[in-house]
């Protein structure tokens, strides 16, 4: 019941940050020209920073980037003639993956083992940025602050073990719980946004962006552990 009540607090707030950055750009327009609505779509390059007591370089090589997606929506807002603020709202999928690989003489079965293990976790999120930006000749740079609630998530499991001339494979998943307990994460997310693109003038955008997470979405760290997300995005949009 308290994880429940939590997560209502969580999504009021967002919906509530959502309402007052598209209000306050209704206002905006009423004094202001040129105010563009646009969409953009495109690739995430998704992976996590780890730390906390115990964690090693080793450990953190094992951590791979994650191939995900994103789509959304955004406000272009002038504020003076190359500066304008920019409210959003998308689906950002985020997550990372783990492989490990050994291999290893087995006696018994007289031959050498070869083991691959992938782990792959991705996450589903709705995610409200809100960026200063900077334009300049058609090109752009801004950067600013993002808030994000996970809506669902899968780890999947891998395997594969080759002994001489036999292999064998292991598929499996699972779906991922939000909430505070030991076997769920965290859904509450936040960070900051950098982003750098350029823009034609017939509204065609092409986009590059990097979300460096601040919250920790895990539950189950050990010696104070962090578990954040990062993603290098690639989008191509279209401002109206």
């Amino acid at each position: 019941m308290f994880a429940k009540t939590i997560k209502s607090m969580i999504m009021k707030k967002i919906f509530i940050l959502l309402a007052l950055a598209f209000v306050g750009g209704s206002v905006m327009a009423q004094s202001k020209d040129g105010v563009k609505f646009g969409v953009r779509a495109g690739v995430n390059l998704a992976t996590v920073a780890i730390s906390g007591d115990g964690i090693t370089s080793e450990d953190k090589d094992f951590i791979k980037s994650l191939t995900s997606f994103n789509f959304g929506g955004y406000a272009d807002i002038p504020v003076s003639g190359k500066f304008s603020i920019q409210p959003g709202l998308s689906l950002s999928g985020k997550g990372f993956k783990v492989t490990e690989m050994d291999s290893f003489e087995d006696e018994e079965e007289g031959g050498m083992v070869s083991q691959t293990m992938n782990i792959k976790t991705n996450i589903m999120y709705l995610e409200l940025p809100l960026n200063a930006v900077f334009n300049f000749n058609g090109f752009y740079f801004g950067a600013g602050p993002y808030l994000a609630y996970g809506l669902s998530g899968k780890v999947k499991v891998e395997s594969k073990a080759t002994i001489g001339n036999f292999t064998m494979n292991a598929s499996e998943s699972e779906s991922i719980k939000f909430g505070s307990k030991e076997d769920e994460i965290r859904a509450f997310d936040y960070g900051f946004n950098g982003l750098a693109g350029y823009k034609l003038k017939n509204g065609l955008n092409f986009n590059v962006n990097y979300g460096l997470g601040l919250g920790n979405y895990n539950n189950n760290a050990i010696g104070n552990g962090k578990t954040s997300n990062r993603v290098l995005s690639f989008m191509v949009g279209f401002s109206f």
